[in-house]
């Protein structure tokens, strides 16, 4: 075998905690100078240092604390405090307790598992929450007497959130299921009663339905606290219907092609996901009003929706302005149907506390609609 290396350079290794093992001084602690340190000592000492893992040595009947680099970052601003003090006067009296339980165990030569343990760090005076995966060994003297523990741990901080995020998105998918299928519920009666016969109603209830899946999708595309901006919710419903959007589209309403439709307001106005089911219904039932007898029915008819955010004591209002401008339908047609008012003037004030109203002018269809952005 190949001699043991000098004591002074012992323990080996180019690291952190190799070093500060190596100059500390032991004297005055529980351990004695580096060279009384038992062989036990010393071997576990090299193991926990070259483990790779989260690893620490608490020996002794002071159980004086040891630790690797690995371990020295994940601690934070709680290095090098507790380098080479009594475990369970160095951590706080609520961590020694904790400690002093699972002491006991390991010293009656129980591996003692921690899945998952909660660890408080601190870095830069910040503190975050970690989580580590812990197991708690017995370390044994040359007699086999207990006389510390070794910590080995692995940080499952990120698998943990990852956990936390997938038990919030099943709640979440679980709330959002529960709300649609009151709103097919709702959307189902609705069309059965002012529907007339089964050809109607189907072509109708489809095209709702539809409605509601786009809105699912939007919600299915979006990360994690992202929400539904009410630019990109009326877009995507007048290109569902094969409207031309503003943006792209050549203005050749006079020429008889497409109507020409303006959208004016600020992009980015974000709501809340409990909201947008019920509201892109109203949508989609103003827009697919205007083309079955409205302004977007005729060439030379033209939409505008003007959309402002307005702040207000109780919190943002989206105050949204729909005009149609063009020749009006025969006053005998239902225009606009009594599911649209029912959905605009009823539903969007009892569901949402919104303020709405419909009116037929002498030159179209108007809407005006107050949309609180905030949990009422």
């Amino acid at each position: 075998m190949p001699p043991a290396p000098p004591l002074a350079d012992w323990p080996p290794g180019a690291g952190q905690m190799a070093a500060l093992i190596r100059r500390h001084d032991w004297g005055g602690t529980g351990l004695g100078p580096l060279s009384g340190w038992p062989p036990a000592l010393r071997t576990v000492t090299e193991v926990m240092l070259s483990s790779g893992l989260l690893a620490s040595v608490a020996w002794g009947p002071d159980l004086v604390m040891l630790y690797n680099d690995e371990m020295a970052a994940m601690l934070g601003d709680h290095h090098p405090r507790l380098f080479g003090q009594p475990l369970l006067a160095a951590v706080p009296p609520d961590r020694a307790a904790l400690y002093a339980g699972h002491y006991a165990r390991v010293r009656r030569g129980e591996t003692v598992e921690i899945d998952p343990m909660p660890l408080l760090r601190l870095q830069g005076g910040i503190s975050a929450q970690a989580w580590l995966s812990a197991r708690y060994l017995p370390l044994r003297d040359d007699s086999g007497a207990v006389v510390g523990m070794m910590t080995l741990a692995t940080d499952i901080t990120a698998r943990k959130r990852a956990g936390e995020r997938l038990a919030t998105i099943h709640a979440e998918l679980q709330h959002r299921t529960r709300n649609l299928m009151g709103v097919v519920r709702s959307v189902f009666e609705k069309t059965l009663d002012g529907a007339g016969d089964l050809a109607t109603f189907a072509p109708l209830f489809r095209d709702r339905l539809a409605a509601l899946a786009r809105v699912q999708g939007l919600l299915a595309q979006l990360d994690e606290g992202d929400r539904i901006t009410f630019d990109a919710l009326l877009r995507a419903e007048l290109s569902a219907l094969s409207l031309p959007d503003p943006a792209t589209a050549p203005d050749d309403g006079a020429a008889g092609g497409a109507p020409r439709i303006t959208l004016c307001g600020p992009a980015g106005i974000r709501l809340r996901s409990a909201m947008v089911q019920t509201f892109a219904l109203a949508l989609h039932e103003l827009a697919a009003e205007s083309l079955r007898l409205g302004a977007l029915s005729r060439p030379d008819g033209r939409l505008a929706v003007d959309w402002r955010l307005d702040p207000r004591p109780d919190g943002p209002v989206l105050v949204i302005d729909w005009r149609e401008t063009g020749p009006l339908p025969d006053p005998a047609l239902s225009y606009p149907s009594r599911h649209a008012r029912d959905l605009i003037e009823r539903a969007l004030p009892y569901q949402l506390s919104a303020t709405s109203r419909l009116d037929l002018g002498e030159t179209g269809l108007s809407c005006h609609i107050e949309l609180p952005l905030q949990q009422p």
